[in-house]
């Protein structure tokens, strides 16, 4: 998963798809808050906009389960 300064997919690979039903042409340029809102909704999305700023943060299944559906 890669994602532009403004949180559009720009990459979703294979392992992605299988994993989530979702192909590469229906995610590729979306917003990804807008496609999972539940990362928001988690506090997730913090970790995202702090990155963008050059922080560096590890998100891990032991400590938020999951990070997609």
């Amino acid at each position: 998963l890669i994602t532009d300064a403004q949180l559009r997919v720009r990459l979703w690979n294979g392992w992605l798809e299988t994993q989530s039903g979702f192909t590469a042409h229906e995610i590729l340029g979306h917003e990804l808050l807008s496609l999972f809102p539940d990362l928001a909704r988690r506090g997730l999305d913090a970790y995202f906009r702090s990155a963008l700023q050059g922080q560096v943060h590890v998100l891990a299944q032991r400590l938020h389960r999951y990070l997609i559906p």
